[in-house]
């Protein structure tokens, strides 16, 4: 769900907002939590709010997009960029972040549950991907392009899921490969 935020409430954030040591900016658990992303994907701040929700903006958060997570989630570094997890790394997730930022994003889900991860590499027209255990489903994002390049093919071909999507950001659709 995307909605804007009031003045009132920016300037509240701001005060309750602490400054993360390196360590903690590693992996926040949220709720009560705002992320701030920038459009190439990397996490900008994080910090707590006086919301019991978790926000994510992308950009600013004055004139940001704005999120509100359902559920829980947590950013942990990757060696490769970062890795949202939790009840809250969701579909909708997935599509706002692929929608607002200029990088390409994965997800890698169980159907039979929903349970779901999201990572990034930061990475204009690639994604570091893998092979986890438990997970059937992966998709990926293309924002213009529809078809699946030459390494979304020669991944899908070694097997490690069942079904492969490109999540299309222009039609806001998901074809499969």
């Amino acid at each position: 769900m995307k909605q804007k935020l009031t003045r009132a409430l920016i300037d509240e954030i701001r005060k309750e907002m602490p400054i993360l040591s390196e360590d903690e900016n590693k992996c926040v658990i949220g709720g009560g939590s705002l992320y701030i992303i920038g459009d190439h994907g990397t996490i900008t701040y994080s910090g707590s709010t006086p919301s019991d929700k978790t926000m994510i903006a992308v950009g600013s958060i004055e004139g940001g997009n704005v999120f509100y997570v359902s559920g829980d989630v947590s950013f942990c570094s990757t060696d490769n960029g970062y890795r949202i997890s939790g009840s809250g790394a969701s579909k909708e997730l997935f599509e706002f972040l692929a929608n607002n930022t200029d990088v390409e994003w994965a997800m890698y889900e169980d159907s039979t549950s929903g349970y779901a991860f999201i990572d990034t590499s930061n990475q204009y027209r690639s994604v570091t991907v893998g092979n986890y255990s438990g997970y059937d489903t992966f998709y990926h994002n293309h924002e213009y392009n529809h078809v699946p390049s030459d390494k979304d093919l020669d991944f899908s071909s070694e097997g490690y899921y069942d079904n492969y999507y490109i999540y299309h950001e222009y039609s806001n659709s998901y074809v499969p490969f």
